[in-house]
Order: structure tokens, then C-alpha cells, then sequence
């Protein structure tokens, strides 16, 4: 008997896996995802789930894929989203944002990462050192990307403080929007 199975709503996962063939293997924040900015964007969600039918058909319907969230006010673009079945094997298959037919088997897996808000603000502006530090540690964002989007130099559990005022000592320069580069208008 066919079903409808809603891959992105918030089902508790004992509800998930009572009512459909499938396991939820992973959940949680797309790490790196939310734009880095004063005010950081909201970061997206990964969910990996393990096909228990015989055989289904999906239909794909993801946004912020191509065209990722704009961050404003010096604030960087958020992540972007993308499905894909059977991740880090032979049988990978990255999926169109819209797509339909994809047959699913017993076995295969379905990661589906959303995208992330843009970010408000130029991510060096404060309160950005203990907030990116305090995120690092509660793995929404990673160490590389404390250095590289908010130039906070972290060692360990802390901020390396002198390291963080001479890596931001070249302060990257911002316009109005950021999408894939900045500008200052958007047309």
C-alpha cells in the first residue's frame, strides 16, 4: 500500500518510525549552515534515513539549493541545502531541488540537509568572539569556520585572543548583500 511520507516535518522519531518503512539514522543542525554574520543566520537541519520498504518513489522538493539565503548589512549568505541518496558510496546520487521518480530500495539511504539563513551584519563586528567560540563548542558551526567567516582563532575550548586580533587585523570588506560575493544592489 502506497504512502505519503513528509520527510521534513518535525515528527517525534518514535511516530516516524511507527508510521513509515523507514529508520532515522542521523538528526541533527547542518553544521556551518546559518550565514556568519553579527547576528548569525539560522542554521538548517541533517536528516539520514534508511529505506525499509521493498521498493518506494521520491519526490524532491528542497530550497535555498541554487540560490542560497542572502545575508544583509555586511552579513554573509547562508548554506545551502541538498538530497542525496546513498551518501559516501559507489551508489551515490545527488538529487535536482525538484525532482520526481527517484526509485528507492530496501537498504538505500536518504540524507537530506537544509540550508541556513543569511547573516545580519559583518561577522567581525561584535559580540562575534564568544558567540562563535560558545557555537564551535556546541558543534553548529566548525573551528575552521570560526577562523574563516568570523576570523576567531580558536584553541582547544577557548579563543585564542592575540591570535584572533592579528588574523582580524584585515578586516574583509562588506557591502549590502551578500549572495555568492557582494553587492550593493540587488537586480
Amino acid at each position: 500500500m502506497p504512502c505519503t511520507f513528509v520527510a521534513q516535518e518535525n515528527y517525534p522519531v518514535e511516530f516516524l518510525e511507527l508510521g513509515y518503512p523507514v529508520r532515522l539514522r542521523r538528526y541533527g543542525i547542518n553544521r556551518d549552515s546559518g550565514g556568519p554574520g553579527k547576528f548569525r543566520g539560522g542554521a538548517g537541519v541533517v536528516r539520514e534515513y534508511e529505506v525499509l520498504a521493498d521498493h518506494g518513489v521520491l519526490s524532491v522538493r528542497i530550497d535555498s539549493v541554487v540560490n542560497p539565503p542572502w545575508g544583509v548589512a555586511g552579513g554573509l549568505q547562508g548554506g545551502i541545502g541538498r538530497a542525496v541518496v546513498n551518501p559516501g558510496t559507489p551508489h551515490e546520487k545527488v538529487l535536482a531541488p525538484l525532482s520526481d521518480g527517484t526509485v528507492l530500495r530496501r537498504g538505500d539511504v536518504l540524507l537530506l540537509e537544509t540550508g541556513g539563513g543569511g547573516g545580519h551584519g559583518h561577522p567581525f563586528e561584535p559580540p562575534g568572539r564568544t558567540r562563535v567560540a560558545g557555537r564551535a563548542r556546541w558543534l553548529s558551526i566548525s573551528v575552521e569556520a570560526a577562523r574563516r567567516d568570523y576570523g576567531v582563532m580558536i584553541a582547544g575550548d577557548t579563543v585564542d585572543g592575540a591570535a584572533t586580533c592579528a588574523h582580524r587585523a584585515v578586516r574583509p570588506a562588506a557591502k549590502a548583500f551578500h549572495r555568492k560575493g557582494y553587492v550593493d544592489a540587488i537586480g
